[in-house]
């Protein structure tokens, strides 16, 4: 199995970053209940600042805080560019993908060398688009035995008021095999009230409308519904 977490980083200079509020907590939660299952996992996790209270203790190896911790293996990046070499080296091995990392749309056309001062006038940013790495990833999908592998949940954050439309929309688009829509209202926050949507358009929740639960909690529902099949 392998999950993505965290936001990206894109640099502006080399002081100064576009970034997101994302905590990278789902995707950890995710990565968790999967080593509990005993399910091997590989966790591509972005630039989080403090991995104990993700509940990924341990010494770890390698740079940036990566190496085996709890039963799995993390692998650190920082940029968009970064995730999607790792997708390439750790995707194509994988059964399942869940792409709960929130990649940055824009980034900045160069990075500047050095430190940008303030010169007393307006500054402008040149910003181009990000690839969509999970919907490239999908598109090179083998299909084996009539189904494409690896299996792809991806996930949609938007407004609660568009949440649902959005999110489907999003699955097409991106050729994925289940979407799970998240309101933007709980980013960093403790608790999720997400739906898992599926390309034949079916949905579930882990609790009714209004009523959130905590993302571990998700986390074990979520792979629940993964591991009865087609969700």
């Amino acid at each position: 199995m392998l999950v993505t977490a965290g936001p990206t980083h894109e640099p502006i200079d080399e002081v100064r970053y576009l970034g997101n509020r994302s905590s990278g907590r789902v995707g950890v939660e995710i990565a968790r209940a999967a080593t509990r299952r005993g399910w091997p996992t590989t966790l591509l996790l972005g630039p989080v600042p403090d991995l104990a209270e993700l509940g990924l203790h341990g010494s770890g190896s390698g740079s940036g805080g990566g190496g085996r911790r709890g039963g799995m293996e993390v692998v650190r990046f920082e940029t968009a560019g970064d995730l999607e070499t790792q997708l390439a080296v750790h995707g194509p091995e994988s059964d399942l993908l869940v792409m709960a990392a929130a990649v940055a749309d824009h980034r900045p056309a160069r990075a500047h060398a050095g430190k940008l001062r303030r010169e007393g006038g307006p500054l402008s940013l040149e910003l181009e688009s990000v690839p969509d790495l999970v919907g490239e990833f999908a598109a090179r999908r083998p299909a084996t035995g009539g189904r494409r592998r690896p299996f792809i949940v991806a996930f949609a954050l938007e407004p609660a008021s568009s949440l649902e439309a959005s999110a489907r929309a999003k699955l097409a688009r991106k050729g994925v095999d289940a979407i799970v829509a998240n309101p933007i209202e709980t980013l960093a926050s403790d608790g999720i009230e997400a739906t898992l949507i599926a390309a034949d358009g079916t949905s579930s929740r882990p609790a009714p409308t209004g009523s959130g639960v905590s993302k571990r909690v998700f986390a074990e529902w979520l792979l629940d519904r993964i591991a009865l099949g087609p969700v």
